[in-house]
């Protein structure tokens, strides 16, 4: 508990000491790299929490995957059967087949004007297909005779040849996008119990790496901080000062995790050099605040 304490108290340290950085800067504050890992800890736990949270309430549910297995296989219409063979595939149905694109499905998947497609899949194999074609049947994917098409709103029109996936025959049906699912659905539970577990060293391994290499400009900034404000630093001082100074700026940046609207462009660094500047005093400026202080309490005392 003492040990929290105190690095509860470097916290606020961390913010607003001039003594404190005097030390740092000297050498007699040491454990700058310690202080910098467990605030990405500290951090890494309130930016993983929500989502830990919800992972963690899914997977206890007893129906958390049956659902996910339900969606899935809900996606494939029944009595729909295709057939591959020769770099060729057929349908059992009357085309061209759409398949809705499903409502979960809506939100990822709008173009830049934020327009979704009505299917999510046509099925054609009776016609050569053209790009035209997804907007004469507005769908984000057509599957056509010797290949599948797909209109990515990022990439945009991509196409892939079954060839390149399979040269064996096959029949896909219900039965077999069933025992697919049930297949996949027994190894992704464990791994999403192993994400979740791992997820807090996730964000701290991100993080940590993320801040450290972001430091090595912050230190510069700090560098130049300190010439501006008189107080000599090398460029390893900096950085260890700028360890600490990134408090802020890290709070900053969990607010700007919940409400992205208040991220504004160079902000993070403005505050880091705000903090710098008020908390790197030179040595003759400190010395006169330190003699004003103890003339005040000697008159305390002489009273």
């Amino acid at each position: 508990m003492n040990r929290i304490q105190e690095w509860i108290q470097n916290v606020v340290k961390s913010v607003y000491d001039p003594a404190y950085y005097r030390d740092i800067v000297s050498g007699k504050e040491t454990g700058s790299f310690t202080y910098f890992f467990i605030l990405m800890v500290a951090f890494s736990i309130l930016t993983a929490s929500p989502s830990y949270i919800s992972f963690s309430s899914w997977i206890s549910r007893p129906d958390g995957f049956s659902s996910f297995r339900d969606s899935v296989i809900g996606l494939y219409p029944d009595g729909l059967v295709l057939q591959y063979g020769d770099g060729h595939v057929t349908s059992n149905v009357a085309e061209p087949y759409k398949i809705p694109m499903p409502g979960a499905l809506r939100s990822s998947s709008s173009d830049a004007n934020g327009k979704t497609a009505e299917n999510l899949l046509v099925i054609d194999t009776t016609h050569t297909i053209v790009p035209e074609d997804f907007a004469k049947y507005d769908t984000a994917a057509i599957l056509g005779n010797t290949s599948i098409w797909t209109n990515d709103p990022q990439k945009g029109i991509q196409v892939s040849t079954f060839e390149n996936w399979s040269k064996d025959p096959f029949t896909l049906d219900k039965g077999l996008v069933i025992g697919f699912t049930d297949t996949v659905a027994g190894y992704l539970k464990p791994i999403l119990i192993v994400g979740v577990v791992l997820l807090p060293l996730f964000y701290v391994f991100s993080l940590s790496i993320g801040y450290l290499l972001y430091l090595l400009f912050g230190a510069l900034l700090v560098l130049i901080v300190g010439k501006i404000r008189n107080v000599e630093l090398t460029y390893g001082q900096s950085y260890r000062v700028a360890l600490h100074l990134i408090t802020v700026p890290v709070f900053y940046g969990l607010v700007t995790g919940i409400f992205p609207v208040l991220d504004v462009r160079f902000v993070f660094s403005v505050i880091l050099v705000i903090f710098a500047v008020i908390n790197l005093v030179p040595v003759k400026a400190a010395s006169s605040e330190e003699k004003a202080e103890d003339s005040s309490e000697s008159v305390i005392d002489g009273v």
